[in-house]
């Protein structure tokens, strides 16, 4: 009767910190520019570049809001596992910016975001 009353708590320890393993955002990553992105990237790829930037920014502030897996991995680490994953997706796209607006600087580009209509040409 003891061993029962042992294994039952025990499985349910084990099946919450199974669940909270999993339970860490996905936030993806973006890179620096390349030296070929560098050399050959005109002001209109670069401009268009800035954007997907921009959408990647707020598709983390969209991923960083709370739900349930934000629960779940503050009862598997605290949270440290989410946020550690927030901030390196933030970091990764604050130095695609910095190149991309350094590279727009180098390049006399006239900043500023093209319309939709531009930047969906690009795509097809």
């Amino acid at each position: 009767m003891t061993l029962g009353k042992t294994v039952k708590p025990c499985l349910v320890l084990a099946t919450a910190l199974m669940m909270s393993a999993c339970a860490t955002k996905q936030y993806g990553r973006v890179q620096g520019l390349s030296d070929v992105e560098k050399k050959h990237y005109s002001c209109r790829e670069i401009a268009i570049e800035l954007e997907k930037v921009r959408q990647f920014e707020l598709q983390i502030e969209e991923t960083g809001k709370f739900d349930g897996r934000t629960a779940l991995g503050f009862l598997g680490d605290f949270g440290i596992g989410n946020s550690m994953a927030k901030s390196d997706a933030t970091r990764s796209a604050k130095i695609r910016r910095y190149d991309l607006e350094s590279l727009q600087a180098n390049n006399n580009c006239t900043a500023g975001i093209l319309p939709a209509s531009e930047v969906n040409k690009s795509d097809s």
